[in-house]
């Protein structure tokens, strides 16, 4: 995904989590990403539970019992309800829905990830969002995630206070202070 669209939808996204992942960049932008992500994580899960030999054959109305989560019955049911999409597009005819599956597809093999770093960290840092950080403490967590170098003079972080008051802007984050340097009176 180039950096422009990127940045527009981490803008019009609605949740942090969604911000987190535009910015770690896993994702290619198709319309099926959290489908074939649901998918993918849905079979490793059903595969693991049968290497482990913990799988069980049966279906299950609940999915919530005394030893826990039944996360091969939750899994297995969102393989199924994906298999019975695709059913209900053959009977209606719906190849469209196949081409564009194809496409997503195709997209999601050739993606190759471009994390933005810094991004991503300041966006972590700063959960729940709708608390106010302080710039200092944002950079003093990118000091010891090694994004920043340490023991810097306050000048030398400028331009990383800019980069983060960007960031913030784009994901919703409110800083406390305001933008520049304080006034010298």
């Amino acid at each position: 995904m180039k950096t422009k669209e990127k940045l527009s939808r981490l803008r019009q996204s609605k949740s942090w989590t969604e911000r987190m992942l535009l910015a770690r960049d896993r994702l290619p932008g198709t319309p099926f990403d959290t489908e074939i992500q649901c998918l993918v994580e849905c079979l490793k899960q059903i595969e693991e539970m049968r290497d482990r030999g913990t799988a069980q054959p049966c279906f299950r109305e609940t999915y919530v019992h005394d030893k826990g989560l039944d996360l091969e019955g939750l899994n297995s049911h969102s393989l199924q309800s994906f298999g019975e999409q695709m059913t209900r597009a053959m009977i209606e005819g719906d190849s469209g829905l196949f081409r564009e599956w194809a496409k997503a597809i195709d997209t999601w093999h050739a993606h190759k990830p471009h994390p933005d770093k810094l991004r991503a960290a300041v966006i972590r840092y700063c959960i729940p969002p709708n608390e106010t950080f302080s710039m200092r403490s944002i950079i003093a967590h990118l000091c010891e995630l090694g994004l920043a170098e340490k023991g810097l003079k306050s000048r030398e972080y400028d331009g990383l206070r800019t980069q983060v008051q960007r960031v913030a802007k784009d994901a919703k984050i409110r800083i406390k202070g305001q933008a520049g340097r304080p006034s010298s009176n």
